[in-house]
């Protein structure tokens, strides 16, 4: 897991970039649809809804504890007008109650409410506050204002530590900023602005790793942007790195937000469709994906021998230990497992280990690698991954991959889903 550093170097762009904002403030805003006022309270108060898609056509996801950040913000939190922040008059006022999160089916909803300060307006004066102003507006219905929430990563990883090219995950996340505004046109994923907004945040701050490992997934959603960027690389070497890396393999479309309609479309390189919210989950996968449930396991350790015995408790026993004992760290012991669910401090959220302790840290046992595999075909009675055996397949097949390159067995290993594919297929083909 990546925690997104603060100590800022040299940065890697042009002073012509940093000067228009580049990388910083937030990574991404989180955008509402028209306020409306709230007529039960006595309070000058509106209500607004941000919908968003938890997943992109990419495979990254927003993990319900970045969410879960959202709703727990600050309570007390100063709205302002337009992203401007003079005191005080461009303050609308502060949140109203705890924001909250509802999620189903891939697509999560942020319910906002906010209090305007009206404390210096009487009806009599004039002019009156931009706060007063704007709520009347709301209020009687004459302009459609929302609000938009800065947002920054705290912490982020890959679906596939060992793989670039995989999803991006986003564990936490830090509202730093609200305001009252104009309503876009329609809003891109958040965890697609999110992925961009740490890709120009390494850069605006000397993190030129972060950087790289950031640019498929960037490369891949925000082609164009990407490419103007690396006009402004002050490094000749980084820049020729980055011109060099490869897409992920984009889809053509994008599922976007559009306020226009109040609600999701398939945005392509010539046309819109308008989805439903079943055509939208259905799109993005299973409609009961668990995001705090991730694929995990590191597929790079040296391997034992091929006819090493393999015993599954020994395994989460040495695992465990290596990772630290009693107080084990999560984040070394998934590096042994392929799975890790709820709750990443207690043992029993870990299944699927490969793994045995090594001299100088783990090694994959192939026969724990084919345990697994028979796991993810239904094998002891298969078990529940929270949507993420897509991923865990995917790590068995590599290490399936480096088994057969370094001891050729004869004959290669298979994973038995495609086994069982290629069996189905002769089947019919006869």
């Amino acid at each position: 897991m990546v925690e997104v550093e603060v100590e800022v170097t040299k940065p890697l762009v042009s002073d012509t970039l940093l000067t228009r904002g580049f990388g910083q403030g937030p990574d991404f805003k989180v955008c509402t649809g028209a306020a409306q006022a709230d007529e039960v309270v006595e309070l000058p108060v509106i209500r607004m809804v941000g919908s968003s898609t938890v997943k992109d056509l990419q495979g990254d996801v927003m993990a319900l504890s970045a969410l879960q950040d959202m709703a727990n913000g600050d309570p007390e939190l100063t709205i302002f007008i337009d992203h401007s922040y003079s005191l005080p008059n461009d303050v609308f006022g502060k949140l109203y109650g705890k924001p909250e999160i509802r999620i189903a089916s891939n697509i999560a909803d942020l319910h906002l409410a906010a209090a305007a300060d009206l404390s210096r307006d009487e009806p009599e004066r004039y002019p009156h506050s931009k706060a007063w102003d704007i709520y009347t507006q709301i209020r009687k219905g004459k302009i459609r204002h929302g609000s938009s929430v800065g947002v920054m990563v705290t912490e982020y990883d890959f679906l596939d530590p060992d793989d670039i090219f995989s999803g991006v995950l986003i564990h936490h996340v830090n509202w730093v900023e609200h305001s009252i505004v104009g309503i876009p046109a329609s809003q891109r994923s958040w965890v697609e602005q999110a992925v961009k907004g740490l890709f120009e945040r390494a850069l605006a701050e000397g993190r030129a790793d972060d950087a790289r490992r950031l640019a498929p997934a960037v490369k891949s959603m925000f082609w164009r942007d990407y490419d103007a960027v690396l006009r402004y690389l002050e490094s000749g070497t980084l820049r020729k790195d980055l011109e060099q890396v490869k897409e992920r393999g984009a889809a053509p479309e994008r599922i976007m937000y559009d306020f226009t309609q109040s609600g999701f479309v398939l945005a392509g390189p010539k046309e819109k469709k308008s989805l439903t919210l079943e055509e939208t989950s259905a799109l993005l996968g299973s409609d009961n994906l668990d995001t705090t449930k991730t694929a995990c396991g590191k597929t790079s350790w040296p391997l034992a021998e091929i006819g090493t015995e393999w015993t599954g408790s020994k395994a989460k026993s040495e695992i465990f230990e290596w990772a630290g004992g009693d107080d084990f760290s999560p984040a070394k012991a998934k590096q042994g497992f392929l799975y890790c669910g709820d709750d990443p401090k207690v043992r029993s959220s870990y299944k699927c280990p490969f793994c045995y302790k090594g001299d100088s840290g783990l090694k994959i046992v192939p026969l724990g690698v084919r345990a697994c595999a028979n796991v993810l075909s239904g094998g002891r009675g298969g078990g529940d991954f929270g949507g993420a055996d897509g991923a865990m397949k995917s790590k068995v097949k590599t290490m399936y991959g480096r088994i057969n390159s370094q001891f050729k067995p004869d004959p290669e290993w298979q994973v038995p889903w495609e086994k069982d594919e290629k069996s189905l297929a002769t089947h019919y083909e006869d």
